[in-house]
């Protein structure tokens, strides 16, 4: 017992800080646990980052213990930003724990409070702090127990060991909130980038388009930005969207595109057309003459294509799920990526049943806007333009757009392709309908069919 009592006394002389019982025991854990969870249900990578540091036993309150083990059972299926809340809501109600966590309406209230995934990390660390700091009190109580028992020295000394392991792993406080939201850092970080800006003739100018005119009013696409560009049916969305990515290819940026309505081949003699000027049914049908005519253009555009990191996905990726899966496949193969094109947004499919098309789509712009930003990079969806909006002669508009009150918002920028003068001509006028970055204005261009390639006519303008 003396050697017991040794350890006694060294902890009353150097006690372990246990004394704030409301923090051990609710208030601030509590809270600190729901930000954690509201994180993980907005975004896999924050979900994914909490079940590698954290066990369901990390968190004090039941119902937060039950919600994080249906989110690290989720991770095990096919799950995405998005759909996180259904996957873990389906779980909890086959396990029969639903109803005793407050039911889906407190997993919706967990999405609505959430922070942005960026401080992920701090809480992670804040709730592991605080279970460290419960569970190493426990053993401290047992084995203050067993000593006034009488208890064996073995397990005595196991107690205290285990207490004094969970101290030595853990500072006595909390760690705080490393982010700094003044505006007056954020207004001199401004100033910083401008001065660099002046001093080296470097400027970041984001991923730009092919055409001098439209990168004039849109400034450059941003990381973290949803770009969505609107037509009707034929009048050159899937164009636009190739040419994006080639574009953005050649000036260095890993690009991915996913085309949900044509296979890759389709997509590639399209992205080859475009590249060398070839007419496209020409390749098609191998036209001796023009393929041997053309052969070391081809050939050399098709060597400038495999030292760029663009890539055309599989077209079975077709949920969001999927698209976002495969994202983080193309980001792990070539360490980021920073244009998605998706050909095109009613076509993808989401994982669950939505109630109507106008919930269905705000699911989809949601989830593209979170994966921009996510993965740090833009994301640009085509769309397809509602019966109303199809209507031959006239301009279209945003609310033309299918759920366009929802895409309206998601969205950073929009363009809209019109064809005044129909689909048999060539004339095109590209409006930057909205631009959180730049200005609204138009573009006027010509659509080179056999060629696949948009290409500017004038001077765009005001409106």
């Amino acid at each position: 017992m003396e050697q017991i009592k040794e350890l006694l006394e060294e902890h009353e002389q150097h006690p372990i800080d246990f004394s704030n019982v409301a923090m051990l025991r609710g208030g601030d854990a509590l809270e600190d646990e729901q930000n954690l969870l509201a994180m993980c249900l907005c975004s896999v990578s924050a979900a994914e980052r909490a079940a590698s540091a954290l066990d369901v036993d990390s968190f004090m309150g039941e119902r937060h213990q039950q919600v994080f083990e249906a989110i690290v059972e989720a991770l095990g299926g096919d799950v995405c930003d998005g759909s996180m809340s259904t996957e873990v809501s389906e779980r909890m109600d086959a396990a029969g724990v639903l109803g005793g966590t407050g039911g889906i309406k407190y997993l919706i209230r967990l999405e609505e409070t959430a922070l942005p995934a960026a401080y992920a990390k701090q809480y992670i660390d804040r709730v592991k702090v605080k279970s460290d700091k419960r569970k190493a009190q426990q053993f401290l109580i047992r084995a203050y127990e067993l000593s006034k028992r009488d208890g064996s020295n073995e397990q005595i000394l196991s107690l205290l060991d285990q207490a004094r392991s969970y101290a030595d792993a853990m500072d006595n406080t909390e760690p705080e909130l490393e982010v700094d939201d003044s505006a007056s850092k954020d207004i001199f970080d401004v100033l910083k980038n401008l001065s660099d800006a002046m001093e080296t003739g470097i400027v970041d100018t984001g991923v730009q388009t092919p055409w001098k005119m439209m990168n004039y009013y849109v400034n450059g696409m941003r990381a973290g930005d949803l770009w969505v560009v609107g037509g009707r049916p034929s009048e050159g969305k899937s164009v636009m969207g190739m040419n994006l990515a080639t574009g953005a290819a050649s000036d260095g940026h890993n690009t991915l595109f996913f085309s949900l309505e044509m296979s890759k081949a389709m997509v590639a003699y399209r992205m080859l057309a475009s590249l060398c000027s070839v007419p496209l049914h020409e390749l098609r049908r191998a036209d001796k003459n023009i393929v041997t005519k053309n052969m070391s253009r081809m050939v050399a555009k098709a060597n400038e294509l495999h030292g760029m990191a663009l890539e055309i996905a599989d077209p079975g990726c077709r949920t969001v799920s999927q698209i976002y899966n495969r994202t983080k496949e193309y980001i792990k193969k070539h360490g980021g990526v920073d244009l998605v094109v998706i050909d095109y947004l009613q076509l993808a499919m989401v994982d669950q049943k939505a109630p109507n098309i106008e919930q269905e789509t705000a699911w989809k712009s949601a989830a593209f806007k979170r994966m921009a930003v996510e993965f740090d990079c833009v994301v640009v969806a085509l769309a397809q333009l509602s019966r109303d909006g199809t209507k031959a002669g006239r301009r279209p508009r945003l609310d033309d757009l299918r759920g366009s009150g929802t895409i309206e918002q998601d969205a950073d920028g929009v363009l809209m392709i019109h064809r005044p003068d129909g689909k048999e001509k060539p004339k095109a006028t590209i409006y930057v309908e909205k631009n959180r970055n730049g200005e609204l204005g138009h573009v006027d261009m010509v659509l080179i069919g056999k060629h696949c390639r948009f290409e500017e006519e004038a001077k765009g303008g005001w409106y």
